[in-house]
């Protein structure tokens, strides 16, 4: 014989109602066949489960370790088999998604606050990268989804721009463009730039270039950064100066202060990326999440 999940079930329900009778008017069979079932996982066992006479049921001292182990593997069990039910429609699993932490001022974080209140059992990794390795992940399949700085060029994946944002110039407070409300970027020609590393971020620094360029300069870098933070830390220690979406503004700390530039080409394009065979329900609602985003906020 094994022990199978009726026999616990069966266990259960006599020691809850510590009565034969109304134990199998519970489960719907009939009581010599509940009788026979304890007999049978008794004799398993080797151990007594109840002690009885024609008056009183108890429990005796291993019949209630079993009571309460097995309710509690029951438990699992029916919780691993409403899982199980969910699972088909992603209501249930785990998604990857990836993000450049640059962008997180923006859409994302309601985008995903939206995902988490609907769809509160999934298990999300979130995980920041640089915009290239990004791509990368999610073209090999080795993340399901995330949000890139674009423009995304990678034909393997799918992409959908969810924001378009101008770029505020990030200044240490003394500096002595401070106190003006708009700053172009040709006044910032002799500034040394905080940037992040050219090494996966390529298509921001193509973008970056172009635009400084067209502003009469090379710019030049004076320190790498792979974090909003840390950028916001190197300006106020006056490093040098940074460039960053309108959307962080929220996180900047004292002793900086953001400068709109005027007549900029620059801009942060905000892209959702999936890999184009992708066929996960998990990343599927997902998308609507997205989708219904775009549309609230148009």
């Amino acid at each position: 014989m094994q022990v199978e999940i009726r026999h616990i079930q069966a266990f259960l329900a006599v020691a809850s109602e510590l009565h034969f009778g109304r134990a199998a008017e519970k489960l719907n069979v009939a009581q010599p066949a509940l009788s026979r079932t304890i007999q049978n996982l008794e004799e398993f066992l080797t151990v007594q489960l109840f002690e009885r006479n024609t008056r009183t049921v108890r429990l005796t001292e291993a019949g209630k370790i079993l009571q309460e182990h097995g309710a509690r593997v029951v438990h699992q069990l029916n919780q691993a088999i409403h899982l199980v039910r969910r699972a088909p429609g992603g209501e249930v699993g785990t998604i990857s998604i990836g993000y450049v932490d640059l962008l997180l001022g923006g859409p994302i974080a309601d985008i995903m606050s939206r995902y988490r209140r609907r769809f509160s059992d999934i298990h999300v990794e979130f995980l920041p990268k640089s915009p290239d390795e990004l791509c990368s992940l999610v073209a090999d399949k080795q993340f399901d989804c995330g949000f890139v700085l674009g423009p995304v060029r990678d034909t393997n994946l799918d992409t959908v721009c969810i924001s378009i944002e101008p770029p505020v110039l990030v200044l240490p407070v003394s500096h002595k463009l401070s106190l003006k409300s708009k700053v172009q970027l040709r006044e910032m020609a002799r500034e040394s730039f905080i940037l992040p590393p050219r090494y996966g971020w390529q298509n921001f620094h193509i973008l970056f270039d172009q635009a400084c360029h067209a502003a009469g300069f090379t710019p030049r870098s004076s320190q790498e950064i792979h974090q909003i933070d840390a950028l916001f830390t190197m300006v106020s220690a006056e490093v040098g100066v940074g460039i960053c979406p309108e959307s962080m503004l929220h996180s900047q700390r004292a002793g900086v202060v953001a400068k709109e530039i005027s007549n900029s080409s620059l801009f942060f394009e905000t892209n959702f990326i999936w890999n184009r065979e992708s066929d996960s329900k998990l990343l599927e609602n997902l998308q609507e999440i997205v989708s219904e985003y775009i549309i609230d906020v148009r």
